[in-house]
């Protein structure tokens, strides 16, 4: 038995399957937003625009002693994307609303930073794992490492 790439026909019924799941993937993701834009509270929050989707995500990704600064956030995403104006509005606001966190840099007094409430961590794992279900990721939460989706080889004799 011997281990070969795709193939020939084989091959192209291997593209129409994952056509098949790309479109069954956006549409999970697409009633997943749209459920989620229709709710309150953090998700909305959220989900209310491309903006404060990428920033959201930016602040929580920081960890203990990593936490991000506006200026971190100024220097990640581009101006062209989001203004300034943008960034710092949508950071008071999710101060305001207590889904951020805005406090004072522990190795630099003088620079704040900002993350995202621990009150909001369930919140946050139930949506990685929808995302998980809506893209049929496979994570062993164990060594947190992601099993690609096509990564099989397959046998022929």
């Amino acid at each position: 038995m011997r281990t070969k790439t795709f193939c020939g026909a084989f091959a192209w019924t291997i593209h129409r399957v994952r056509i098949v799941q790309y479109h069954q993937y956006l549409t999970r993701f697409f009633e997943d937003v749209l459920k989620s834009s229709n709710s309150s509270g953090f998700t909305q929050f959220f989900y209310r625009s491309r903006s404060t989707v990428l920033i959201t995500l930016f602040v929580a990704s920081g960890k203990r002693g990593h936490f991000h600064s506006l200026e971190t956030i100024l220097q990640t995403i581009p101006n062209r994307i989001v203004s300034r104006t943008t960034i710092k509005n949508i950071l008071d606001e999710g101060v305001e609303q207590k889904f951020f966190l805005k406090t004072i840099d522990e190795t630099d007094n003088r620079r704040r930073v900002y993350q995202l409430n621990t009150n909001l961590e369930p919140e946050i794992i139930n949506w990685v794992k929808r995302q998980q279900r809506i893209f049929d990721l496979n994570i062993d939460w164990s060594t947190k490492k992601l099993q690609p989706l096509f990564s099989k080889k397959l046998s022929i004799i």
